[in-house]
Order: C-alpha cells, then sequence, then structure tokens
C-alpha cells in the first residue's frame, strides 16, 4: 500500500533549473484544520550485507530519470542507514528514482549496489516510482560483497622428502574473519584425503611435485582460492634394520648372514679386517686360510622404496687357525767337520702346500743367520752338538716344529797348491796372487806382498801395482788361508824376475777449435798411461813459435795460410819420457757467416717491425739502415722501426751490416715487404655479465682491445638506444622487464679506422627476486620475548605468523611473540613472508626452538583453583604451606601459587602439608 505524504519545500537536486522546478513542490498542503500534515517518506527500505545481516552505516544515494538518463539528486543531508539497516528519504517530487547503497568508510567489503540488489544501476522505466510523494513499495536493498583476494600467496614449509611433513600458510587475504580449507595436490591433482593443513609424503609423491591449494570462505562471499607453489619429493632417509652372523668362525668352516623376516632383496659384502674381500657378496662366507687371526664382518645394504638405502653390519669373532696332519723330522747329511758344508732335508708336510723355513741350533740353541737349507760348520761347532729344527706354516693354520737328530763336529784341515804371481813385472803394471785350490773350500785368504824378502808395507791385497821403489828388485807373495773350525796355513810364492823400468803408453795430440785468424786453438794430449807431466811447443810449417808453449793459442795474422802442428812431451818417474805430434793443419783467414736478415711485425701503419739479423759467426757489431721502396729511410738506423703514414703502401726492407777487428765487413739487404697497409683494431665482441632481473646491475665487458682504444658504451633495449645509457655498465629499470638488452661498444684511435663492435642480445629481463632469510632472537623460556629477526632485500614489507608444534597460534601475527604458559613443553616458529613491488613474494621460516621449559613458580589458571599440569602443586600465601595432588586439602585449596616441583615450593619459603 502506499503511503502518501506532504512533499517539503525544498530538495536540493544536481539536475537542470527546468527539471528541478518540476520536482520540487513550492505551496504546502493543509489540513481541514489548517495545520501541515506530517510527512511520509518518498522512499524507504532496509539494506542487509552480504551475510543478510543488517547493515549499519550505509549511504544512500538517489538517481532520477531525466530525458531516459539518470541524473544524481542532490539531498539536504547525508542519508545513511540506522541500526537496523533501515533508511528514508523524504520530499522527492513524483517521478521515476534509482536507489543505491554503498559503504560510507573505505576500506569497504561490499560494493556499490542498486535497488533491487543489482550491481549496475536498473534501465529507466525499471526504477522506483513516486507518486504523490510516496513510492508504491519500499527500496531494499542486499549489499552485493567485493571479492575476497590474495594479498600473498599460501606457501609450503617443511622438508620435501618422503616421509617427512609439509606444511602450508594461507597467505594473507584483503577481508578478515575467512575460514580457510586446504587440498593437497600432486602434479596437479588432487590427493584423495589431504586436506589438512599438514600433509607426509608417500612413495607416491616420490619424484613428482606437491603442491596445496588453499580455498577461502566467508558467510556471504563467493570463495576463492591461492596455490602455493609446487615442490619436487625427494628420497627420504634409509630405513633401519638389523642383522646377525651365524657359524663357526675356523679355516674351514661357514658363516651366514641372518637377516630380518620382512627384509627385501639386499646386497653383502663380507669384510676382513675392514677391507672388501673380493667377490665375497652372498649370504653365505666359506672361511679360508686368509682369514685366520682376522674378524669377519658384513655389510647389508637394503632399500625401502622411497627411501635412500641403509647399511647394517654385524662381525664375527677372531678366525682360529688349522692344525698340519703329518710333521716329518728333518735329516742332516755331510762331513762333520770344521769348514765342511751340511745340508738338511725337511720331507714332506701334510696338509700340501706348507711353507717349510729350517733353524740351526748349537747344542739346543738358535745359530744367528743359519736359516738356509745348507750350513758350513764353523769353530764354534767344532765339539758342539749340531741339530736343525724345521718349522712349517701355512695360512690359516697353526704352526708346527720338528727338530733332527744332533750330529758332533771334529776340527778342520787344509790341503792347498803353491801360489803364483801372474802380470808384466815391470813399474807401472799390476800383479795379482793366485792362491790355488784349498780344501775345504770358503777359505777366507789374507796376502803380504814382499820386496826382495822384505815387507811391502800397507801391500795386503790381492794385488800389487809396481811402484818406482820396486825397480830392480825381486816380489813374492804370501798366502794365508783362514777358515772357522779349520786350523789357519801360510803358502809363499816363487819369485818374479827383476822389475824394469815402465812404459808410457800415449796416443798422438789433437788440435781442437776452428783453425783460422782471431781463433782459439787448444792442443788435446789425449789419455796418457800412467799419468804424465806435460810441456807443449806450437810450431808455424814446423818451426818453434817463439813463447806458445801452452795447451792453447790464439791464431794470428802472422799464422795465416801457413802449417800449424803441436808437439807434446810427458814424462813419469821410474817411466821412459816420450815425444808426441800432432798432423799439420793449415791457418785460414778470419770471416764472417751470415743469412739474409728477416723483418718481423705487422706491416700496418703504426705498427713496430724489427730487423732480425740472424746468427752471425762470429759475433759482430751491427748497423742498420731502413728502406723505403728501396730509398734509404732518413734516421731509420735502429734495429726497430715504427711505420708511419709516409709508409702506406710502401714495401719495406733493411740493410744489416757486420763489422768486428781482424775481419771484412758484411753487408745483407732483406726481402722486401709487402705494401704497408693502414692501421686496425683487433677486438672481440663485447659480451654481458650480471643477472638479468630489475634492479641488478649489467656490465659490458669490451675485452681487449689492440692497439688501445678510446671506448664510447651505448645500450640498447629490444635493439632501441636507451636514453643516457653510455656507460659500462646499466641498471635494469623497471621500462626494461620482458626486454632484450645489447651494448655497442665503439673504439677510436687517431689513423685507425673506427670499429664499433655489438653483443649479442640478452634474455628476457625477469622480476627482481627477493632475498629472505629468518631466525629467531631471545631465550624460549615462559614469560621471556622472542623477536623474529628477517634479512631482506631493501624495502621489502614483511609480515610475521609464529607456530607452536608446527600449528599457527592464534593472533600472534606481529614480530615479536611473548611465551606463555601454553608453550611450555612446546617448540616455537616463525614464519615470515616478504613482499615488494615487481617482485615475488617469498615467505622464510625459522628453525625451531628448542622445547619451552617449565618455570618453577606461575600462578594458577584465570577463573579456577586449578594449577597448569607441568606446576601442579599448590601454594598458599597466607598459611605459607603447599600441598600435592593426592593430599586432604588439595582440592579445597585456592593457590595463590603454583610450583613444578616441592624443591621450588621450599625454596619459596613454603613448608609442606601434613594432610
Amino acid at each position: 500500500m502506499l503511503r502518501r505524504a506532504r512533499p517539503v519545500a525544498f530538495v536540493s537536486v544536481t539536475v537542470s533549473a527546468a527539471v528541478l522546478a518540476s520536482l520540487l513542490t513550492t505551496t504546502p498542503s493543509f489540513g481541514e484544520d489548517g495545520v501541515v500534515a506530517t510527512a511520509a517518506p518518498s522512499l524507504a527500505g532496509i539494506v542487509v550485507d552480504p551475510a543478510s545481516q543488517p547493515a549499519e552505516n550505509v549511504c544512500i544515494s538517489v538517481d532520477t530519470a531525466v530525458d531516459g538518463v539518470w541524473m544524481p539528486v542532490g539531498l539536504p543531508e547525508p542519508v545513511r542507514t540506522d541500526a537496523t539497516g533501515a533508511y528514508a528519504i523524504e520530499g522527492l517530487a513524483d517521478g521515476e528514482y534509482a536507489v543505491s547503497a554503498e559503504p560510507c568508510d573505505l576500506p569497504a567489503e561490499s560494493v556499490r549496489t542498486w535497488a533491487p540488489s543489482g550491481i549496475e544501476s536498473p534501465a529507466v522505466g525499471d526504477g522506483v516510482v513516486v507518486i504523490d510523494g510516496s513510492a508504491a513499495e519500499s527500496a531494499d536493498i542486499a549489499l552485493r560483497p567485493v571479492g575476497l583476494v590474495a594479498t600473498s600467496a599460501p606457501a609450503i614449509v617443511g622438508a620435501a622428502v618422503v616421509g617427512a611433513l609439509l606444511e602450508v600458510t594461507t597467505g594473507s587475504w584483503n577481508l578478515s574473519g575467512i575460514e580457510f580449507t586446504t587440498q593437497w595436490t600432486r602434479d596437479g591433482a588432487p590427493i584423495e584425503g589431504a586436506t589438512g593443513t599438514g600433509y607426509t609424503p608417500s612413495t607416491a609423491d616420490l619424484g613428482r611435485t606437491v603442491g596445496a591449494t588453499v580455498t577461502a570462505g566467508r558467510a556471504g562471499w563467493t570463495t576463492a582460492t591461492a596455490s602455493a607453489d609446487g615442490v619436487v619429493v625427494g628420497e627420504g632417509d634409509g630405513v633401519p634394520f638389523e642383522v646377525s652372523i651365524t657359524g663357526t668362525a675356523i679355516v674351514g668352516g661357514a658363516l651366514t648372514v641372518v637377516l630380518p623376516s620382512d627384509l627385501g632383496e639386499a646386497d653383502f659384502q663380507w669384510y676382513r679386517d675392514g677391507i672388501a674381500v673380493e667377490g665375497r657378496t652372498f649370504a653365505e662366507y666359506p672361511v679360508g686360510d686368509d682369514d685366520a687371526g682376522a674378524v669377519l664382518s658384513v655389510a647389508v645394504t637394503a632399500t625401502t622404496a622411497g627411501h635412500t638405502a641403509y647399511t647394517a653390519t654385524a662381525a664375527s669373532g677372531v678366525v682360529s687357525g688349522g692344525m698340519f696332519t703329518s710333521k716329518p723330522k728333518p735329516v742332516v747329511a755331510g762331513t762333520a767337520k770344521g769348514g765342511e758344508i751340511l745340508t738338511v732335508a725337511v720331507g714332506s708336510w701334510l696338509p700340501a702346500p706348507a711353507s717349510v723355513a729350517v733353524q740351526w741350533l748349537r747344542n739346543g740353541i738358535e745359530i744367528p743367520g743359519a736359516t738356509a737349507s745348507s750350513y758350513r760348520l764353523t769353530q764354534s761347532d767344532v765339539n758342539a752338538a749340531v741339530s736343525v729344527r724345521a718349522t712349517a706354516s701355512r695360512a690359516g693354520y697353526e704352526t708346527a716344529s720338528t727338530t733332527s737328530s744332533t750330529i758332533k763336529a771334529a776340527m778342520g784341515s787344509f790341503t792347498s797348491a803353491r801360489p803364483t804371481v801372474s802380470g808384466s813385472v815391470k813399474v807401472g803394471s799390476t800383479l795379482t796372487a793366485v792362491p790355488g785350490a784349498w780344501k775345504p773350500s770358503g777359505a777366507k785368504f789374507t796376502y803380504v806382498w814382499k820386496r826382495n824378502g822384505a815387507t811391502i808395507a800397507k801391500a795386503v791385497a790381492g794385488t800389487y801395482r809396481l811402484t818406482a821403489a820396486d825397480l830392480g828388485a825381486k816380489i813374492t807373495v804370501v798366502v794365508t788361508a783362514g777358515l772357522s773350525g779349520v786350523t789357519t796355513a801360510s803358502v809363499t810364492s816363487s819369485a818374479t824376475a827383476a822389475v824394469a823400468k815402465g812404459t808410457i803408453s800415449a796416443p798422438p795430440p789433437t788440435i781442437s777449435g776452428t783453425v783460422a785468424v782471431g781463433r782459439t786453438v787448444t792442443a788435446k794430449p789425449g789419455t796418457w798411461s800412467p799419468a804424465a807431466t806435460f810441456t807443449y811447443q806450437w810450431k808455424r810449417d814446423g818451426v818453434a813459435i817463439s813463447g806458445a808453449t801452452r795447451s792453447t793459442y790464439v791464431l794470428t795474422a802472422a799464422d795465416r795460410a801457413h802449417q800449424l802442428t803441436v808437439v807434446v812431451a810427458g814424462s813419469a818417474s821410474a817411466y821412459n819420457t816420450l815425444t808426441k805430434a800432432s798432423g799439420s793443419i793449415t791457418v785460414a783467414a778470419g770471416t764472417f757467416s751470415a743469412p739474409v736478415p728477416t723483418i718481423s711485425g705487422t706491416r700496418a701503419v703504426g705498427r713496430t717491425v724489427t730487423a732480425v739479423p740472424g746468427n752471425w759467426s762470429p759475433a759482430a757489431t751491427y748497423r742498420y739502415q731502413w728502406l723505403r721502396n728501396g730509398a734509404t729511410i732518413s734516421g731509420a738506423t735502429k734495429s726497430t722501426y715504427v711505420l708511419t703514414a709516409s709508409d702506406l703502401s710502401a714495401s719495406i726492407s733493411v740493410v744489416v751490416t757486420g763489422a768486428r777487428t781482424g775481419y771484412s765487413s758484411k753487408a745483407v739487404t732483406s726481402a722486401r715487404t709487402s705494401p704497408v697497409a693502414p692501421g686496425t683494431f683487433s677486438a672481440p665482441s663485447p659480451t654481458i655479465t650480471g643477472t638479468r632481473a630489475v634492479g641488478q646491475t649489467l656490465t659490458a665487458v669490451s675485452g681487449t682491445w689492440s692497439p688501445a682504444a678510446s671506448l664510447r658504451y651505448q645500450w640498447f633495449r629490444s635493439g632501441a638506444a636507451i636514453s643516457g645509457a653510455t656507460k659500462s655498465t646499466y641498471v635494469l629499470a623497471a621500462a626494461d622487464l620482458g626486454t632484450m638488452i645489447s651494448v655497442h661498444v665503439t673504439g677510436t684511435k687517431t689513423g685507425y679506422t673506427t670499429l664499433d663492435k655489438a653483443s649479442a642480445r640478452t634474455g628476457s629481463i625477469v622480476p627482481g627476486t627477493l632475498s629472505l632469510t629468518a631466525r629467531i632472537s631471545g631465550s624460549a623460556k615462559f614469560g621471556g620475548t622472542l623477536s623474529a629477526v628477517a634479512a631482506a632485500t631493501s624495502g621489502t614489507t614483511l609480515t610475521y605468523r609464529w607456530y607452536r608444534n608446527g600449528a599457527a597460534i592464534s593472533g600472534a601475527t606481529g614480530r615479536t611473540y611473548v611465551v606463555g604458559s601454553s608453550d611450555v613443553g612446546k617448540r616455537l616458529h616463525v614464519v615470515v613472508t616478504g613482499s615488494k613491488t615487481g617482485y615475488s613474494t617469498k615467505s622464510a621460516a625459522s628453525a625451531q626452538t628448542a622445547a619451552v621449559p617449565p618455570p618453577a613458580r606461575t600462578t594458577a589458571i584465570p577463573g579456577t583453583w586449578n594449577c597448569p599440569s607441568w606446576a601442579p602443586i599448590k601454594g598458599n600465601e597466607s598459611s605459607m604451606i603447599y600441598h600435592l595432588p593426592g593430599q586432604s586439602f588439595y582440592t579445597r585449596t585456592n593457590p595463590e601459587a603454583c610450583f613444578s616441583s616441592e624443591s621450588a615450593a621450599i625454596a619459596a619459603g613454603y613448608r609442606k602439608s601434613k594432610v
């Protein structure tokens, strides 16, 4: 039913004057009694929020239809809804209106909504009609909600391996009061039943990407979703198991590995004293000879699906050795006299093969060093009991020994022939004593040489070199034989003939060196026997050269074209003097040997060329003259020459002249070069180093230019020059995002062709990446304050979320957190989320604290007479008595203090209740 009322005297609208006149009534209406009637509202309605609850303090706007177009109506006073969501507008002229509502304050949780509850204004003709000052029906509006939007994405926290817990944060959203649900995914597909905030990957997730989608909801609002970046799941730690070894650890026995009944396939490796035994890779192990005395162990490696391999080990005791079954007694053979050799036969030991060592014994005591199969009897063995012990050994077996019967040795004696003296009987020759055949064998001989029957001092070797003192004398030698266990014997040789003078042996001397004027020649006597004292005389055409009596001689101009010889005379005591002459050599004149010089270096303006004389023989003093097209270049008389502009297109050559005193000068000209070219640069294409992300610095690396040049730089963005970017470095700006960057390097130098080198383009420039780490500072104890300490890229906005044993703590979103009673026994950590314009949002989780220890004293749980479970002892301050759980007055005590232990209560001055 329409409610009619008199229009108010004035309504303000923002339309034209003509329209305004038609919307306002100028004469008030009176009742029959002359009293102005009470004004009824022209428009009224109820506004509710998206949750269908009354929307208080919502601003109402009114438009009117003018010439088929909605125009706003200016109301005298702002119209807002009351606590019930109701509003009323009075004094509107008859006509068609559009009514809208929107929150007066920002930020808002709903958007401007038109009656009847539309986001867009109604078409002209579908508005609310006011007739006789009131509308036929109320203009109710249900506000449309703003969309739910995640302002920062959720993030997955935890180690991405099989068996380890992953957790997902909800991220940040534009509205409060939101409820969240989670769905975990595997390679983008939902994982059945995985809808909690935490998820533990299984073997089905190995090598696949696990992600999480968070759905945000609020009554009256359309749900929205946001996804965390997925993580690739790796293998978890190996699954432990135990093994043992059965069997007897003895050579010839066998050992076996005992495995858990539920263990799958496994790999085996046996070890001997910690070293792998080649080929022993099975569960059974036959104990062999090499194992005796060792400890055998086994490593068993098995892999559980989704986990890395785990290796379990077990060890045996020390392996015992075997025993020999046949141990024969050794048998000794030979003559039992001093100096004679005894031998032993050890027999056959079983099992074979066995290594048998022998040890000869004297009166039952080991003879040092006597460990061979044969033994020569010595003086110590005469009248002693001699035997031999055989000791057999084999890998893996116990060592065993047997001993032969004893024999008694007697003293031995020598038999011999007369010794003789061999060699030439003259000074300088060597005589040798020949002892002859002595029995028993093995005797050691000593010698004494005599001159005419008198002993020659220190002549006690088997040989004797005749000296000048022996000249004319006769020589004999006394040979004495000695052998342990045999009586010593001496025999003298027959005398030699009288010793004669020695003869020097020498080759003709030779002349070494170049036989030419200015050269030094050397007389080479050769090897003289015995060593002699030399004199020299150089001769020219057979005539002695005055003063030329040294071993060397410098050839002079007087020697040119003459015959040169040298005579060497050698003398030694008790030897005849010997003279030897060299062959003659004609002396040549001094000359140079010189190659054609060459020119090295690049034939281009600005480059240096170098004259290379080559190797002259003998060494000379050089002069240089450079030529241009065969003509002398003034002042160019050094070994190097820098090519100038005058040399462009000309051919260059050089004349090298060598000189030396006593030698003819020699001039040699090089070949002409090819025409001299203009100067050019040698330069690489520049490269670009640095990270291709906004905010990072790129550096142009010009490389090495030859010759050095003056360099200019110009940076390009996708082929277009960047204004002002003319340095060797360039900081990437927002304008570079998604483009490709390159740089041109231009080198210049006077007289050289300008060279421009361009780098390759980079890949597309990507957004910047935030740097973010998180840690906790402070003491994790009851009542303590923990602080989140984040290291992040400058300008990063940070948000915080604290966790208790992995579960988010309600309301704990500040940078600091005060440890409370709910945290006792729990581990805390914080997740810091960073965001910055132009950068990807990033979250970082701190390490967990240690479990929060309970304090010695606290207060009762607020609103109760109960102490926390970790501090159950009740203390009454008025009586200074403490009560233990189970005592008579425990439940009837309202504690002022709670203690975690009796010692804490006693330390606080309390005494224990008696009942």
